[in-house]
């Protein structure tokens, strides 16, 4: 659950630019892999598994 909270804290405070950095393939959303990236650079300590768990917790209507 700590990464969870530090994961929100992270997405409340990421610029609409760092989003836009972080959507590497453009289309407005973050998938699994730019999600995971976004985090790492952001000095979150995460598994690609968590990151996973997550999104599957987050997005219910899976459009990233």
């Amino acid at each position: 659950q700590t990464n969870m909270h530090m994961t929100v804290i992270i997405l409340k405070t990421i610029s609409k630019s760092n989003f836009q950095k972080a959507d590497v393939n453009g289309d407005g959303f973050l998938t699994a892999d730019e999600y995971y990236r976004i985090l790492k650079d952001h000095g979150v300590d995460c598994s690609y598994d968590e990151i996973m768990h997550i999104m599957q917790v987050a997005d219910k209507d899976h459009d990233g």
